[in-house]
């Protein structure tokens, strides 16, 4: 086990993270549904609805989900009840074909445009030639605990929240799913990450941070060599 420091007197700890899988299990037993948990979807909407931009919107074949550093496309048919019903406890209904909304705490959902280029995420991965390690390393902060991800092709690291890698779960798929694939991006800089599978497909963005600041220095270290992958699938 490869145990990652940030350089001395640089605030903050990294280590290596568990094994994937183990946060969130109840009693030994996880119910299937999508490739991200039901618990860790339920987190997602209900932080983006209550800071004020959570988009919710339909086409013929799929549902579509924003919030301020993610996006979720996945099939109608296979998005599980409890996602459904959830979405519903928030914004009061769940968007029909063609329609497209938003909807915060406390005020009426309003309707938005459904023609957004940001919300084409299964073409975008199809055009996506960078490969991306999750690695096991993480970094700790008083802001938030962040994984670092890879391009093994330069090296280059970059952070996204830890919130994110921790609602994978191979044993939240449905039957019929096939593993994800992925992350992949579209440049080999710090960019927007994307999963993809025959059902789902979840788009993250980056954690900003400055070259100089913490952040930057703890990643720049993290450049001079590969780092150990995390496999989630």
């Amino acid at each position: 086990m490869i145990i990652l420091f940030p350089a001395a007197g640089l605030p903050g700890t990294a280590f290596n993270s568990p094994a994937p899988g183990t946060a969130g299990r109840e009693n030994g037993r996880r119910k299937k549904e999508v490739f991200i948990t039901t618990a860790g979807f339920k987190s997602l909407i209900k932080e983006a609805y209550k800071n004020g931009r959570l988009v919710a919107g339909a086409t013929p074949e799929e549902y579509l989900f924003e919030g301020s550093f993610w996006v979720i496309r996945v099939h109608r048919d296979r998005l599980p009840k409890k996602e459904k019903a959830a979405v519903v406890e928030l914004t009061g209904e769940l968007p029909s074909p063609g329609e497209v909304f938003q909807a915060a705490k406390g005020e009426a959902n309003q309707q938005e445009m459904p023609d957004n280029s940001i919300w084409d995420i299964g073409n975008i991965f199809r055009n996506c030639r960078e490969e991306i390690a999750v690695t096991r390393s993480l970094y700790q902060s008083g802001t938030g605990t962040y994984r670092v991800m890879q391009n093994r092709r330069n090296n280059n690291c970059f952070f996204i929240s830890e919130r994110f890698i921790s609602i994978f779960d191979s044993r939240a798929l449905t039957e019929g799913e096939s593993l994800p694939e992925g992350p992949r991006a579209l440049t080999a800089g710090r960019g927007t990450l994307y999963w993809k599978n025959n059902n789902m497909t979840l788009a993250v963005m980056p954690i900003f941070h400055e070259s100089n600041d913490e952040l930057g220095i703890h990643l720049r270290l993290l450049e001079n060599m590969e780092l150990p992958v995390q496999k989630l699938f």
